[in-house]
């Protein structure tokens, strides 16, 4: 990922009141590989917030033997009948910790953002409740395109291979930085 995170990604994380540490991997892949589909399936506009959480709801992963935690990581699951944009990806990414370093200072907040009110937390919290919204006939009919295409291009690997796209939608710094 990058720093300063996309508008988009600090959109998300705002609104379920989650710090990015808190997203396990695949929670990433989600968001990611939504933000992809939809630029390519909208014709280069960035996916709503409002069509995220109608897609998608916060579920807490299942925390280890022994631990009482009120607060954990989360993933993205996808509400009722809807099935994830991003299709394949692993059930379990064991050498994201590998890749994982931990960054300290003011770094959620932008300077000279032309969204300055979307800090995103910094510590832990229990992710907040949003319910779905009705989405417009345009948001329905990009959503429709997504669903409809073959499902190698909605597919993890296919997405995470294609780091030239999402170098130049300014997610990933250069090619070779992908961590998930």
């Amino acid at each position: 990922m990058r720093l300063p995170l996309h508008p988009m990604f600090r959109r998300i994380l705002r609104a379920y009141d989650l710090a990015p540490t808190q997203v396990a991997p695949n929670g990433w892949s989600q968001m990611v590989g939504g933000m992809y589909l939809w630029f390519r399936h909208s014709f280069g506009m960035e996916m709503p917030l409002h069509v995220f959480q109608t897609v998608y709801q916060p579920r807490k992963l299942p925390r280890k033997k022994g631990r009482e935690e009120e607060v954990g990581r989360y993933y993205f699951c996808p509400w009722g009948s809807h099935k994830p944009l991003v299709t394949g990806c692993p059930s379990s990414i064991k050498q994201w910790k590998e890749s994982w370093f931990w960054v300290k200072g003011n770094w959620q907040r932008v300077f000279d953002d032309p969204e300055p009110d979307l800090n995103v937390p910094s510590v832990y919290g229990i992710a907040s409740p949003l319910s779905r919204c009705e989405l417009s006939r345009e948001n329905t009919d990009v959503l429709r395109s997504i669903y409809e295409a073959d499902s190698k291009s909605r597919s993890y690997n296919f997405i995470l291979n294609r780091q030239r796209c999402l170098v130049e939608l300014g997610l990933v710094a250069s090619k070779g930085s992908l961590l998930f």
